[in-house]
């Protein structure tokens, strides 16, 4: 074997030796998982557009989720839903929307839908489910005398009631509920009326709005819970259903 052939076996011989550049340092290596790793750039914003969650995402999956499950919405954001008359206004009370017509041409009164179901005791807690918006309207205001009063609503500079009819009262008043503190014989007085009725009081918004039981007159005594009404003569009324009249129009 001559010097040129015993080199070339020698060399073939020995274990090959990385270089620097094919070493990598320790623990720089993504972990066996089969998962990608996503890394993040100095802004905190996601780099991985190739890797296993990129793909997923545009597939439409890689989440936690079990298939065909329905990912719970985030609450709207309060103010994206006021004055919206769609929403939903709740048992009592309106959302604050303003009146509208809806598709078919009706008119609808501030404060959104109105609850029609059964729901909570309109009671003087619950302001008798009165809304903000809402007016009392009489044709007179006599002492003595008996008036029915109508809750009625504003729009356009017209007055309307809670079925969206127009009303044209000769007096409109602005109510909150009467306390013994707030009642005085002489002052006018609108009340629900509780006699020959099932119920004290409606467990409905709409039936407050549109009921033909509140009744309109002038106190003649106040007592620890009840008042009596000039010319009312069916006994005395309970406190806790009274509205007293704070505005005028």
């Amino acid at each position: 074997m001559g010097r040129f052939a015993f080199l070339v076996l020698v060399l073939a011989a020995c274990p090959k030796k990385e270089t620097d550049a094919t070493l990598e340092p320790l623990g720089s290596a993504p972990p066996p998982t089969g998962r990608s790793v996503t890394k993040v750039n100095e802004d905190g914003e996601s780099t991985d557009g190739g890797g296993l969650r990129g793909k997923l995402e545009k597939m439409g999956g890689g989440n936690d989720e079990p298939k065909g499950s329905a990912k719970k919405a985030a609450p709207e954001d309060a103010s994206a839903t006021a004055g919206n008359p769609k929403i939903d206004a709740g048992l009592y009370g309106g959302n604050g929307a303003p009146p509208y017509y809806d598709d078919e041409g009706h008119l609808h009164g501030p404060g959104g839908p109105i609850f029609m179901g059964k729901g909570v005791e309109c009671n003087a807690e619950r302001d008798h489910c009165m809304r903000p918006e809402v007016w009392f309207a009489a044709s007179n205001l006599v002492a003595g005398k008996l008036y029915r009063a109508v809750p009625i609503f504003e729009f356009q500079k017209k007055w309307y009631n809670w079925r969206g009819k127009e009303e044209s009262f000769s007096m409109r008043f602005k109510t909150k509920v009467g306390t013994k503190q707030t009642l005085r014989e002489g002052d006018p007085v609108i009340w629900f009326i509780d006699e020959n009725a099932s119920k004290k009081f409606v467990d409905n918004e709409y039936d407050a709005l549109t009921s033909s039981r509140w009744e309109a007159g002038i106190i003649e005594s106040v007592g620890p819970d009840k008042i009596h009404v000039k010319g009312w003569t069916f006994g005395a009324v309970p406190i806790d259903t009274t509205r007293i009249i704070v505005e005028q129009k």
